[in-house]
């Protein structure tokens, strides 16, 4: 049985766990035969030339508020929070990619909703440091908008 399934909820596809995880626990891995340098809509970024392509991609959505983070030294998505059967893994996009090969509107309502959704280095200041605060970034997403954000802060001095 494969940790999660992919369900169609009223016309709305998601991935959803099939069983509980505790915080930071694996909700599912991907395999090294999934690396591509293509970046695509439905891959997200490993390092700065390497993206992963799995069949549960296509259908973890973005939240504002996720309940998972891709951690690329395991290859596999982590829980941000305790997880139980059926709860919907989603992930934070723009912790993923500098830019994202499709932006588009948000409509979650979470107080955090960014509203519009653009890869990391689109962000705009406040954003990316929000992003880092929270712990929403892989560590190559991290590192450039860690610098991006001093960059900012030594042109506003």
């Amino acid at each position: 049985m494969d940790p999660v399934q992919i369900v169609n909820d009223k016309g709305y596809f998601k991935v959803v766990t099939q069983q509980d995880v505790a915080v930071s626990g694996v909700i599912f891995a991907c395999s090294p035969d999934e690396l591509t340098a293509e970046r695509t809509l439905r891959t997200i970024q490993v390092d700065e030339h390497t993206h992963l392509q799995n069949h549960f991609l296509d259908f973890v959505n973005h939240a504002c508020a996720p309940t998972s983070i891709f951690d690329p030294e395991r290859l596999a998505f982590v829980a941000l929070k305790p997880l139980s059967v059926g709860d919907e893994v989603t992930f934070f996009y723009p912790g993923t990619e500098t830019h994202l090969a499709h932006e588009f509107t948000c409509n979650c309502s979470h107080r955090e909703c960014l509203g519009y959704i653009v890869g990391g280095l689109d962000l705009t200041v406040k954003q990316m440091r929000a992003a880092l605060d929270r712990g929403l970034c892989t560590p190559v997403i991290a590192r450039q908008l860690e610098a991006a954000v001093a960059g900012a802060v030594a042109e506003a001095h």
